[in-house]
C-alpha cells in the first residue's frame, strides 16, 4: 500500500511560502475581473474562442495572441511566468491562466468559483504551484447569471474543447464544493470527496486518483457511482463535450465544505491534493 504522505511543518512551509505569498496577486486579478452581468456568445464567437484557446495552450509567448484575443473582447497579458486572460468589458465570459512552462498536462476548472466557497482561491493557490498547464474560472456567481458547467456554448466548454483537442492526453479537473448537510444518502454525508468522470462508467484513472487521495490522508474519497449515487456530474456540459470528442479524461472533483477551508488555510491539505491531482494519475 501507498504510504500516506508525511512531510515536517517546516518542510511544508518552506514549500508553500512562494505559493502562499504569490496567490495574492492572482486573486485580485480574479477579484477585480469580477462581473455583474452575462453576455451570451455566437457559435461564430464560439468556435473562434476554441480555436484562440487552443493557440495558447500551445504558445511559449505572446505573439499575436492578443490582438487575436481582442477582437473576442479578451486582454492577454504575460505576468511572470503566466498568461492571464481577461475581459476587457466585464460580462461574466471568465478568467483564464495558462502557463507555458509548466510540463505537466493537468488543466483545472473552477466553474462555481464564488458560490462554492473557497474553490476559487484553492484553484489559484494550486496553479502557484507552477505546474498545472492552465485554470478557468468563472467570474459571475452562478445564481446571478449563467450557470456555464450546464449549457454548451459558453467559454468554459470553449476552452475544455480546445484543451481535449491540442492536448489529447491532459487531464482536465473540474473543481466543486458540497455541503454534507443537504447530502440524501448517509455516504454523501460523510464524504470529503466525490470524483466521477462525469457519467455511469468510471475509468482507472479515476480510481487510480481516488486511491492517492484516500493514501494521502482524505479516507472519505468515493466513486461515483459505485460508493456513492450522489454529485456524479451527469449533466455537466464540459464532460459532455469531452467525452464528443472521444476523450475519457475528465474529472468531476468534488470536496466537503471541511476539506476545502482546510485546503486555502492549511500547507499540508494543499500539498496533498496537488500531489494526487499531479502524480495520482499516471498513464
Amino acid at each position: 500500500m501507498m504510504p500516506k504522505l508525511r512531510l515536517s511543518l517546516m518542510s511544508l512551509l518552506l514549500l508553500m511560502l512562494p505559493l502562499q505569498l504569490q496567490a495574492t496577486d492572482l486573486y485580485d486579478v480574479w477579484q477585480q475581473a469580477s462581473s455583474k452581468r452575462y453576455m451570451a456568445m455566437t457559435a461564430a464567437e464560439y468556435e473562434e474562442a476554441v480555436h484562440l484557446f487552443s493557440l495558447t495552450l500551445q504558445a511559449d509567448s505572446l505573439l499575436r495572441l492578443p490582438q487575436q484575443w481582442q477582437q473576442l473582447g479578451f486582454d492577454l497579458k504575460q505576468q511572470g511566468q503566466w498568461m492571464i486572460l481577461t475581459e476587457i468589458k466585464a460580462q461574466g465570459r471568465g478568467l483564464f491562466i495558462f502557463c507555458p512552462t509548466c510540463k505537466t498536462d493537468v488543466v483545472l476548472q473552477a466553474p462555481h468559483a464564488f458560490r462554492d466557497l473557497h474553490t476559487g482561491k484553492l484553484a489559484l493557490l494550486l496553479v502557484q504551484n507552477r505546474s498545472f498547464k492552465a485554470l478557468a474560472l468563472n467570474t459571475l456567481p452562478r445564481n446571478e447569471g449563467a450557470d456555464t458547467a450546464h449549457f454548451k456554448r459558453n467559454y468554459q466548454t470553449a476552452f475544455a474543447a480546445a484543451v481535449v483537442q491540442t492536448v489529447p492526453v491532459a487531464q482536465l479537473v473540474q473543481l466543486h464544493g458540497f455541503s454534507n448537510s443537504k447530502r440524501k444518502t448517509e455516504v454523501g454525508k460523510s464524504a470529503e470527496i466525490i470524483l466521477s468522470n462525469g457519467h455511469r462508467l468510471p475509468n482507472r484513472d479515476l480510481a487510480q486518483l481516488a486511491y492517492c487521495l484516500r493514501s494521502a490522508g482524505i479516507d472519505n474519497t468515493y466513486l461515483f457511482p459505485q460508493q456513492v449515487s450522489e454529485l456524479g456530474g451527469t449533466g455537466n456540459a464540459q464532460a459532455k463535450q469531452l467525452r464528443q470528442l472521444g476523450s475519457d479524461r475528465f474529472v468531476h472533483f468534488e470536496m466537503n465544505y471541511e476539506l476545502r477551508k482546510r485546503a486555502v488555510n492549511e500547507p499540508e491539505t494543499l500539498y496533498r491534493l496537488a500531489h494526487c491531482l499531479l502524480e495520482g494519475v499516471k498513464r
